[in-house]
């Protein structure tokens, strides 16, 4: 039908009708959500809201979790049109007609509510961009517009773009339909963003699944979300503690395992490469299989120790202070660069062990003053570099479990310098240091104790 009529339909029960009163409801927020919000911004994670509710309801959730300021200007395509044609000036400056709006906007932050044709919201989504760091911003665009935009690649792209930009608060979709949902999921991952998707319903399945990570909430509408989801939570507000200080915690854990399993593994192999190949591959091994299980046995508890106790920070550090997020060496921790430093460092503690334990077995085959052949007997019979090998490395392997981690924690909190040069990490000298140290103690307790013993003791 057309306007005129659907207006005289209106007309006729309006003046046949009686005003009584008006009822409403409201889906309340749950409780803590602004302030979980908050930290997650702080900790320098966008937040995108995907709702079907209609853009006024959606704007009033914006403001009330944080995400968008409250006293945040909108401005739509209207004020954009007219501030254009009123100045000549760039798009990012035509924004603000004074000084005194500029600095409203840089205090407040603007909001852009994207709508229109194709080319408009592009002209728009152009505007958005170019908006100064300055200024805090927000996106509000309908579902529709971004399923429409998604196939338009100057559109998808500064889309992505703003995704990106550090001031853009985050992004608010009204009118999502579940395949909107997922579109947004997508230019997320697109722009090189790690997605995390929450949900509690069952149009949400398909954006749970888009995500990097799906988070389904289990106090929603039904189980469907959190039982197609990778991590099933009983409210939305116990992100920043999963996000924060759990998620951070075992990642770093899980890389910190890898690197010393894999660096425990090719110490051994290396001192056994290098043993073989300064006895011209003899066929006596330098460790026999009970010597590698319990390589295997007591290595293992020092690794299984630091995975149990290792805590870099505690839980309420990490949500008082959600910007160590942002500090936090996640991709360096599992770099090529890293890898490498620690698999060097492992080569060196199997070389250096083994070119030790064949100086200390000379030395002791030499040093048989009282001619009793205590230490020859046990030179032949017993292979003293064998043995001190094995000891060296099982106890410099568990040792450097503890350096390691006890040294980067320690540095967390105190300011290391060595010659003005802050120290983060253990360099190679400390490791040669410890290492040295060890066989020395080893070299001065071992040698008097093998030489007081009779013959007859063997």
């Amino acid at each position: 039908r057309s306007e005129e009529e659907k207006d005289l339909v209106f007309d006729i029960f309006r003046g046949k009708m009686n005003f009584l009163g008006c009822t409403g409801t409201e889906d309340k927020l749950h409780t803590g959500l602004e302030k979980a919000i908050t930290q997650l911004h702080q900790a320098g994670i966008k937040t995108v809201i995907c709702t079907g509710d209609i853009k006024q309801t959606a704007l009033l959730i914006a403001r009330n979790t944080a995400i968008f300021p409250p006293s945040a200007r909108v401005i739509d395509r209207n004020d954009l049109y007219s501030s254009f044609s009123s100045s000549s000036s760039s798009s990012s400056s035509s924004l603000s007609s004074s000084v005194e709006d500029r600095e409203r906007d840089e205090k407040d932050g603007v909001i852009f509510d994207i709508q229109g044709t194709r080319d408009e919201i592009v002209d728009q989504l152009a505007v958005a961009e170019e908006c100064g760091p300055s200024v805090p911003k927000g996106i509000m665009i309908s579902g529709t517009s971004v399923i429409e935009q998604h196939k338009d690649p100057v559109a998808r792209d500064r889309l992505q773009s703003l995704l990106q930009q550090e001031n853009c608060a985050g992004i608010v979709v009204y009118g999502a339909s579940p395949e909107a949902k997922v579109v947004v999921t997508s230019l997320s991952k697109s722009a090189e963003l790690f997605t995390c998707s929450v949900g509690d319903g069952a149009n949400d399945i398909q954006m749970i699944k888009e995500a990097d990570v799906g988070v389904g909430i289990i106090a929603g509408e039904n189980q469907e979300a959190a039982s197609a989801s990778d991590i099933a939570l009983k409210v939305s507000t116990l992100l920043p503690r999963c996000i924060l200080h759990y998620g951070k915690l075992n990642w770093g854990r899980n890389v910190a395992l890898t690197h010393l399993m894999s660096v425990m593994k090719l110490t051994i192999i290396s001192a056994m490469c290098f043993y073989d190949t300064i006895n011209g591959f003899n066929c006596n091994p330098l460790f026999f299989g009970s010597m590698l299980l319990g390589f295997n046995l007591f290595y293992g508890w020092g690794v299984l120790a630091y995975a149990l106790l290792h805590n870099s920070t505690t839980l309420k550090e990490d949500l008082d202070h959600p910007e160590l997020f942002k500090r936090s060496p996640r991709k360096a921790l599992a770099s090529v660069s890293s890898y490498w430093r620690s698999w060097s460092l492992g080569i060196i503690s199997g070389v250096l062990s083994v070119g030790l334990a064949t100086l200390y077995e000379t030395h002791l085959s030499q040093w048989d003053e009282d001619g009793s052949g205590t230490i020859e007997y046990f030179v032949q019979h017993v292979r003293l570099e064998s043995y001190f090998c094995f000891v060296l490395l099982l106890v410099w392997t568990n040792l450097q479990v503890s350096i390691q981690e006890g040294f980067s924690q320690w540095t967390r909190t105190h300011k290391v310098t060595l010659f003005g040069v802050k120290i983060s990490r253990p360099s190679v000298v400390i490791h040669l240091v410890v290492l040295t140290s060890i066989f020395v103690v080893l070299t001065i307790t071992v040698i008097p104790f093998i030489h007081a013993l009779p013959l007859s003791f063997f």
